[in-house]
């Protein structure tokens, strides 16, 4: 079921790599949907932004896998829906309360995100945060 096996600790110390794990997930993708919003905004085309983030510097395995879906705007067959994102981050503010670290810019990525969930989002794909972004507020 995967190439190798990392070992996180002892117990429980799996499920806290795991959500922080999503947590940095939670950041690419919305740090995505939302530079692909403002650059679309100022005029920057769609194409040409999504080329750059999939072979620049940037360039990460979850940017590169979602390129035709992005492009495409696709995501109503979600892989991977923003209440699960949702959950997942959760999960995180609940980490960060267990072991009294709060990480202000994770709790803005989750309100954004339930936000987002709140507006309808919640059964597409978790790169549809650049539909959210689009909303008037």
């Amino acid at each position: 079921m995967c190439d190798r096996v990392l070992r996180a600790g002892g117990v429980g110390q799996g499920q806290a790599l795991k959500v922080v794990l999503n947590g940095v997930g939670a950041h690419h993708f919305v740090a995505f949907a939302s530079m692909l919003a403002l650059g679309e905004k100022a005029g920057l085309a769609r194409e040409t932004i999504v080329q750059a983030f999939t072979s620049g510097a940037f360039a990460t395995p979850s940017y590169v896998s979602k390129r035709e879906k992005v492009l495409a705007r696709d995501y109503g067959s979600a892989e991977f829906t923003l209440a699960l994102a949702l959950k997942d981050g959760a999960l995180n503010l609940a980490l960060q309360e267990e072991v009294g670290l709060p990480l202000p810019v994770q709790r803005e990525i989750t309100r954004e995100v339930a936000q987002a969930v709140a507006s309808g989002l919640g059964d597409e794909d978790l790169f549809a945060m650049e539909k959210y972004f689009r909303q008037p507020r």
